[in-house]
């Protein structure tokens, strides 16, 4: 295990909206050759007087691919590179949470490997599905004992993590208050979990929002992000388009679908019911072909000057796999593992 030195100190940023800009990106992905990885001969920083910079650790969301997170983080913690700010969207802030409330990773992993379908249906509320299938009380319950009923204040590492209201499609930035109800939040699924209403409102999965929020963790004060990807065009939006177009078609031709149902009660209940949760697939996708994403931002604007910032990029070899396929958990955790170790020389070349 190396030994880094911890950094102390605040420092003024600015919104990567506002215009700031990274010095460096290098990209971890293990789908190209490591060839075709361009990166300068060294990453600078802004010295905070103690010989290394402040790190903040960005966990993107991507469902089971999410799982390679727990592999970068069994790397980081083994080689001990510090951390000093946490930043997540979806199951990336499951496992940031998780991790910045002093989980250990070991337990982490195993957890992974061995939840099953079975107890995963366990944690389902299933609900009649006014805004989503299920209602989200046993997933927070969950979320409540891997981050041991922390508010945010009490966490070891400093954290935010994003969710998205459904209404605006505008990024929500949690950081006070109960981890647990924020994990929630975040990973609240449209069409399948009911939003999570807090401070008036109705809040959903954060990737929609910031699919790897780099910006937050450099808003908290970060010299040097870690941003975790996960993303794959797997998950293409083309199945919930066909289902959003079926429903306006149903809606133009009601009489068809309500004899294929049946009687008053769907009439009475059904109509003013399915509509809302299908809406919120529909603005899902709206929100998703609309919005700029920030990482995206930061890997565009790389090396064109600035405040000296950084940001390296790790992407794991799990873009194959689908955001439903938790029993693969010890294939993503491996893919991860074998990312980070691959981005070590460039990670210390910051310290």
């Amino acid at each position: 295990m190396r030994s880094w030195t911890k950094s102390s100190g605040s420092y003024s940023t600015r919104n990567l909206t506002g215009g700031f800009l990274m010095e460096q990106v290098k990209a971890y992905d293990t789908n190209i050759p490591a060839a075709e990885v361009t990166v300068n001969s060294t990453i600078p920083f802004r010295d905070s007087g103690s010989g290394r910079p402040r790190i903040a650790l960005t966990l993107g969301g991507g469902g089971a691919r999410g799982l390679a997170h727990i592999g970068v983080l069994k790397v980081l913690v083994s080689e001990g590179i510090p951390v000093d700010f946490v930043t997540g969207a979806s199951m990336g802030a499951v496992i940031g949470g998780a991790f910045a409330a002093g989980f250990p990773v070991e337990e982490m992993e195993q957890i992974a490997i061995k939840t099953g379908i079975k107890k995963m249906l366990s944690w389902a509320d299933f609900i009649w599905p006014r805004r989503g299938l299920v209602a989200g009380d046993r997933v927070e319950k969950n979320y409540e004992q891997i981050t041991f009923g922390k508010n945010f204040d009490e966490l070891d590492i400093p954290s935010t993590f994003v969710a998205t209201d459904i209404d605006t499609g505008e990024e929500v930035r949690l950081s006070s208050g109960k981890v647990a109800r924020a994990l929630r939040a975040s990973t609240a699924v449209p069409g399948i979990f009911n939003p999570v209403y807090m401070d008036g409102r109705r809040l959903v999965d954060g990737s929609i929002a910031a699919s790897v929020p780099v910006s937050a963790a450099f808003s908290m004060g970060a010299d040097v992000v870690i941003a975790l990807d996960v993303r794959s065009d797997v998950d293409a939006t083309e199945k919930l388009m066909r289902i959003k177009n079926w429903w306006n078609k149903k809606k133009n031709s009601r009489k068809v679908s309500y004899l294929a149902l049946s009687g008053g009660f769907v009439l009475k209940y059904v109509e003013p019911v399915l509509p809302e949760s299908i809406s919120f697939v529909a603005k899902t996708l709206e929100f998703c072909k609309k919005k700029g994403d920030d990482y995206e931002l930061c890997k565009d604007t790389a090396g064109s000057g600035g405040q000296n910032r950084s940001m390296i990029a790790i992407k794991p070899r799990v873009s194959h796999i689908k955001w439903f396929q938790f029993y693969k958990a010890k294939e993503c955790i491996t893919a991860g593992e074998k990312a980070a170790e691959e981005a070590l020389r460039d990670l210390e070349k910051i310290m």
